[in-house]
């Protein structure tokens, strides 16, 4: 079996550089243009079925791969993006930075670390987990995985314990299941971190 985690196109709130998370914001031109290279490399695989987060952007980006990739698609609220900046969600960077100095510097120092208004690391990594799980426990040959950058890194620094991975938008990391072994097959798009 093999599951391929991607990430969604480039969205306006990353051009912009508004703290994500739950900010439900679209791709942009380029992030449209991301997800049809995505679509072209992923054509001449055969999936058996697709799993998506159900935000806005992971939705546009399911939309335009559809026009390469012919499967039945799920949504799924485990594949969501964590709720990670809490009550700067949807705010400027800069902003977030003159109004919250304190809680940027929480949030830069450890990942884990949990400001007000935000999903917990750990609730996060256990809805992550069980997303995964309940996947690798399908009968089938390929599934593709519509979901957000820090729903693939917890996945390859947390299971596969290969520290941080940088996916770019519209890149993937490729995992591949055989009996009891499972291992990370291939980065499109992607890269470890050192």
């Amino acid at each position: 079996m093999k599951i391929y985690l991607v990430r969604h196109g480039e969205t306006s709130g990353d051009v912009k550089n508004i703290f994500g998370g739950e900010f439900d914001d679209s791709l942009t031109k380029n992030g449209r243009l991301q997800a049809h290279s995505l679509g072209a490399i992923l054509q001449t695989i055969p999936f058996d079925h697709i799993f998506v987060s159900p935000k806005k952007r992971t939705r546009q980006t399911l939309k335009i791969i559809e026009k390469y990739v012919q499967s039945e698609f799920t949504y799924d609220n485990d594949l969501r993006v964590r709720n990670h900046y809490g009550i700067m969600t949807g705010m400027k960077e800069s902003v977030a930075k003159k109004k919250y100095p304190h809680l940027v510097e929480l949030l830069d120092a450890d990942t884990r670390n949990t400001i007000e208004g935000g999903e917990g690391y750990y609730e996060f990594l256990e809805r992550v987990m069980n997303a995964y799980n309940r996947m690798k426990e399908l009968e089938v040959q390929s599934l593709l995985v519509i979901t957000h950058r820090g729903f693939i890194r917890a996945i390859v620094r947390e299971h596969f314990q290969k520290g941080n991975v940088k996916v770019n938008h519209s890149g993937y990391v490729e995992i591949t299941i055989e009996k009891e072994k499972e291992y990370i097959s291939g980065l499109v798009n992607a890269h470890y971190e050192s």
